[in-house]
């Protein structure tokens, strides 16, 4: 069987000879519990979210986002520097805009 262009990228990024369902899932959950601790560390809003996830099953128990969080939350809502930003506005088609930010 022909491996995916996918599956050669991280084979090679992460050093490995194959790709298994194991270690993609293990890598995976190793990251996210990576961006946990990042956005914990650097903003009130992620203050809720759990320390660490021990596995991939987890996600669904994490809260989900959505207008509300995006027009009430923003500022806490962004990790980098904000001088690093860039803001769009939404015109929204009821109540008050909605932000959403970028980064490099």
């Amino acid at each position: 069987m022909r491996i995916s262009f996918m599956d050669e990228l991280i084979c090679q990024q992460e050093g490995w000879e194959r790709l298994s369902r194991r270690k993609l899932e293990e890598r995976q959950l190793e990251m996210i519990n990576m961006q946990l601790l990042r956005a914990r560390s650097q903003s009130s809003f992620y203050r809720a979210y759990p320390e660490k996830l021990l596995s991939l099953h987890q996600l669904q128990e994490l809260p989900f986002m959505g207008a509300e969080e995006l027009r009430e939350c923003f500022p806490q809502l962004c990790l980098p520097p904000s001088d690093e930003l860039l803001r769009l506005r939404t015109s929204g088609t009821m109540g008050m805009p909605k932000r959403v930010a970028y980064s490099q």
